[in-house]
């Protein structure tokens, strides 16, 4: 893989967390929006550099330090909502897994955001449909084992009577028996 296919594809947006995305998103609008008000004020200004204190400072320096400030700015905004945005779609993502791993107990808290309470509802009533299923399955093992048990269990009782007397049967009957029980 070539230099400029390794950058296309790290630049990829396709390929980038939604967090990481949303971090962009806020950095970038925060430093256009900055370049955007320095470009303006110093167009009010005017050529002159810019006195801070008793140091006048260059305005290509001045306008290149705001634009850093406010994109940093812009992506720990972007992180913090990143995060806070994110955390139910982990906390389902967790749900799930736990679930995934045979735990059945686990259900998502009831949520007071409108966006959220139909996911959390229908996750919630998948989780209870699943175990319904389930315990549906455990019942319907358990009687179909104990229905096959029964005549099995008749079937051999039948043949260990007939197998003690086998001397009172006819000769013709009593060689077609040749079972022994399990041991």
């Amino acid at each position: 893989m070539t230099n400029a296919e390794r950058v296309r594809t790290r630049l990829d947006p396709g390929l980038w967390s939604l967090r990481g995305r949303v971090t962009i998103a806020f950095a970038a609008t925060s430093g256009l929006m900055s370049l955007a008000l320095v470009l303006l004020v110093f167009a009010r200004l005017g050529d002159d550099g810019v006195t801070l204190g008793q140091r006048v400072v260059n305005r290509p320096v001045l306008l290149i330090c705001c634009a850093l400030l406010a994109a940093t700015l812009g992506a720990a905004v972007g992180i913090w909502v990143g995060r806070r945005v994110l955390r139910p779609l982990r906390d389902v993502a967790e749900a799930a897994a736990k679930i995934a791993s045979g735990d059945l107990g686990i259900r998502l808290p009831d949520t007071h955001d409108q966006d959220l309470a139909s996911t959390v509802d229908s996750f919630n009533r998948m989780v209870d449909s699943l175990q319904r299923r389930i315990d549906r399955e455990h019942r319907l093992f358990g009687d179909v084992s104990h229905e096959l048990r029964t005549p099995l269990t008749t079937l051999t009782a039948s043949v260990e009577v007939l197998n003690r007397h086998r001397d009172d049967l006819p000769n013709a009957r009593a060689g077609r028996l040749r079972w022994s029980p399990p041991r």
